[in-house]
């Protein structure tokens, strides 16, 4: 039993905090007006996808936003595509500056950790996952993406 132990997973809680500090920071340039507008969207420059930040809740220290993808011109009896991008939802906490991922496709916040292999099969790492994909997904909106309602202006200038 002590060679299962040595090689148990163990939460990197410094690298989770960076990721969370990280996406609060580039949800905060994506969507600056989070506090007066109830939406924002982009589109993914080359592509036909288009990435909704809505807003959810608003509390005086959090913000509950959902980020979902859809196409930008939807055609009769088209799907939105192999790679669709799943729909998040991520709780903003305004005193300490961080973002992270309360859902997944409707699957709840898991664990910090999982004993594996599990019912559900997720990750040893499941929840740092989330919010790694939440960092690169905010970084590609901000590298590629152009907002709808401001004549496609680059998100990033």
């Amino acid at each position: 039993m002590a060679v299962i132990d040595k090689f148990r997973y163990k939460v990197d809680l410094r690298r989770y905090m960076a990721d969370c500090d990280a996406n609060y920071l580039r949800f905060i340039k994506l969507f600056p007006e989070y506090q007066s507008a109830s939406s924002r969207t982009f589109v993914l420059n080359g592509q036909n996808r288009v990435v909704t930040i809505t807003v959810l809740e608003r509390t005086p220290y959090t913000t509950l936003l959902t980020l979902k993808q859809t196409e930008l011109e939807q055609k009769q009896g088209s799907d939105i595509g192999w790679l669709q991008i799943p729909a998040l939802k991520v709780r903003l906490y305004h005193d300490a500056k961080v973002a992270e991922v309360l859902d997944c496709e409707g699957h709840r916040s898991p664990s910090p950790r999982f004993e594996y292999p599990n019912p559900k099969m997720y990750q040893q790492d499941e929840k740092a996952q989330w919010n790694k994909f939440l960092a690169d997904l905010l970084a590609h909106c901000l590298q590629h993406g152009y907002e709808t309602g401001n004549c496609f202006d680059r998100v990033s200038s």
